[in-house]
């Protein structure tokens, strides 16, 4: 199994591996215990299959696509995407000025059926692998940073007052 990428090493905890063994699922655990977070995102939405899901939000025309999660409990906040920083693109092709523009106001997301804003996330991260990484970077980057060069990332949410469950709440490929 893939190690966490290291925005996300102290709040995913592993579950199981992926075929391969270069994937990685877990729950989003704050480092006080919780799994409960409230996430935020840059407000525009967009309808598939008959439900609201989060999209970008094109500024001046740079697309801005970031989720950010808050523990309830203890008030700490974690980036857990943002497109211009994480995965693919944002590790090895990284848009220096993109990344450098300051980031939209967040607001908080609400259970589509009930309102609620307190969810239990899932991610799921797929990677090409090590041996990609080390290829696509040619000794730019050092070689173990290879899994915050993800290529996807997917994240399904439970609301904890319905027990409503998104699956892909995000999915993004980020090559």
């Amino acid at each position: 199994m893939m190690p966490a990428p290291t925005h996300l090493c102290d709040w995913l905890v592993p579950g199981a591996a992926g075929v391969d063994g270069s994937d990685l699922t877990g729950r989003l655990r704050c480092p006080c215990g919780s799994e409960e977070v409230e996430l935020f995102y840059p407000g525009e939405t967009r309808f598939r299959a008959g439900d609201r899901y989060p999209c970008a939000l094109e500024i001046e025309g740079h697309r801005f696509f970031l989720v950010r999660a808050r523990c309830p409990a203890c008030g700490v906040e974690r980036l857990l995407f943002d497109r211009d920083l994480h995965g693919w693109n944002g590790i090895v092709r990284r848009d220096a000025e993109g990344a450098a523009l300051p980031r939209p106001e967040l607001v908080v997301w609400r259970c589509t059926r009930c309102g609620a804003t307190k969810q239990v996330v899932t991610i799921e991260i797929r990677t090409a692998g090590r041996d990609s990484f080390v290829e696509a970077v040619e000794g730019r980057l050092p070689e173990e940073r290879w899994p915050d060069a993800f290529g996807r990332i997917r994240i399904s949410l439970r609301c904890t007052e319905c027990d409503k469950i998104t699956e892909d709440w995000v999915s993004c490929e980020t090559s």
